[in-house]
């Protein structure tokens, strides 16, 4: 992770990233089709203790 202009100041994420899974088992037209979608949050907790974008 980088914040600060230019992103002079780097870190790795310690904390905040969050993830969610969801299963589906058919597709739009009602055919079965198993898939999954993956959410990913762009906000993470810098080591200061302030939420940033990932």
């Amino acid at each position: 992770m980088r914040w600060g202009s230019a992103g002079r100041h780097r870190a790795p994420v310690l904390d905040g990233l969050v993830v969610a899974v969801f299963c589906h088992y058919e597709s739009r037209s009602g055919q079965p089709l198993l898939h999954e979608h993956a959410l990913i949050s762009v906000k993470v907790r810098r080591p200061d203790g302030q939420w940033g974008n990932l």
